[in-house]
């Protein structure tokens, strides 16, 4: 028998069986918790909106009640924190200390730990049962979850061992995405490092003889690049198949994907207009001016305007260019040509006529290989955690009804 004819998960551990009973969010869950006025009482830990990180359940810094004068929440280890504030942020904490916190924050407990594990509550509530209904929120500007509403929510559940072996689980796999998180921290800090040694010319590489390269050479970047501007296509036109334009918005964490905007196949498109994997494009207007990306779609895109595009002249390196792009010395240039401006955008005359310490072809290539590897190494661990993250957020579904 399926889950659409009785009230069991989709997956579940093989030592229980039976179906799950439930009760209302408000029958088993109380979010009411006793008030502290920190004017008058004994200062201590303070969990406020920003302490929370976004989606993961972590805790970022706490505060000293003493600090503050409006009326805070108390909590004690193990109760579960959830900010009513902007719910779509996905705050949401298990406590491991006794502390106080935000008006905002509902402190939310079992109202019968022998029915109700509140490590299981604490995954319950970043299921799509709860978080669909949370998400109805009252106000738009400061929006908040109503009460009224996921009270009525119906949290289905199995024995109390159930429970905690399923909460067991969703703990270690957080631990796991932190932990993949902190190597991918390590590798990009590691980075930094390099790039600060290499662009400063502390670090060196040599030939294969193990003889000096010659020295570096001040020279405007239109010496070894072009910068070619996007396209102003026609937006009537944009249709959701075709070939898809490379926006703004599309550019992501130094690396671009396929764009979800189409382009009709059968108008012409100028050569120069067109994305290839691994080019170097660049924001030139906006909030976002001066943010990279590489391309790394093995498919064509549209290159779209107030997009920049650097194309390689004769001894120019794509991958040491786009290392350089990435270094401090490259975005100290960008900066004081960001500032000099009223508005946040930049030409591709002004990009191209930046003047920097540039080495010779040759280690050009070598700087571009050793960066090119390590930029791989991050995005493999990049794609773990997202892999991880996809992984906790299917089981989640299936392992709660």
């Amino acid at each position: 028998m399926t889950n659409q004819t009785k009230n069991v998960p989709e997956l579940r551990f093989p030592e229980f069986d039976g179906e799950w009973e439930y009760n209302l969010f408000g029958e088993i869950v109380t979010n009411k918790s006793k008030k502290f006025d920190p004017k008058k009482e004994d200062s201590t830990q303070d969990i406020e909106l920003d302490s929370i990180e976004q989606n993961t359940g972590r805790l970022l810094n706490t505060y000293i009640s003493k600090n503050f004068t409006s009326q805070k929440n108390k909590f004690y280890k193990g109760n579960v924190l959830y900010s009513k504030l902007r719910p779509y942020l996905n705050k949401y904490y298990y406590a491991q200390m006794n502390g106080v916190c935000s008006s905002e924050i509902w402190v939310l407990d079992s109202l019968d730990k022998q029915k109700l594990s509140n490590l299981f509550l604490y995954f319950f509530i970043q299921s799509n049962r709860f978080s669909n209904v949370a998400n109805k929120t009252a106000g738009s500007k400061m929006p908040r979850t109503d009460w009224n509403l996921v009270e009525n929510v119906r949290l289905y559940k199995g024995s109390i061992e159930e429970q905690q072996k399923i909460g067991g689980f969703f703990s270690k796999l957080d631990q796991q995405i932190e932990l993949e998180e902190q190597k991918l921290a390590k590798l990009e800090e590691k980075k930094k490092g390099y790039m600060q040694k290499i662009f400063s010319q502390e670090l060196r590489f040599k030939d294969e003889n193990g003889k000096e390269y010659p020295e570096w050479e001040v020279k405007r970047l239109n010496n070894i690049i072009h910068l070619q501007n996007g396209y102003a296509f026609q937006s009537n036109l944009f249709s959701d198949k075709g070939t898809p334009i490379i926006r703004i918005t599309d550019i992501n964490k130094s690396l671009v994907s396929v764009g979800t905007t189409y382009y009709p196949e059968d108008i012409n498109i100028d050569e120069r207009f067109i994305i290839n994997k691994n080019d170097i494009l660049i924001a030139m207007s906006g909030a976002t001016t001066g943010k990279l990306g590489k391309y790394i779609s093995d498919n064509p895109s549209y290159l779209n305007q107030r997009i920049g595009k650097f194309v390689m002249k004769d001894g120019g390196d794509n991958d040491f260019i786009f290392a350089y792009l990435n270094s401090m010395n490259f975005k100290k240039e960008l900066t004081k040509l960001l500032v000099a401006g009223a508005q946040p955008n930049i030409s591709a005359q002004d990009i191209e006529n930046i003047s920097l310490v540039i080495p010779s072809s040759e280690e050009q290539r070598k700087i571009g290989v050793f960066f090119n590897k390590l930029d791989k190494l991050i995005k493999r661990r990049f794609d773990k955690i997202e892999l991880l993250k996809h992984r906790k957020k299917g089981l989640l579904q299936k392992m709660f009804v």
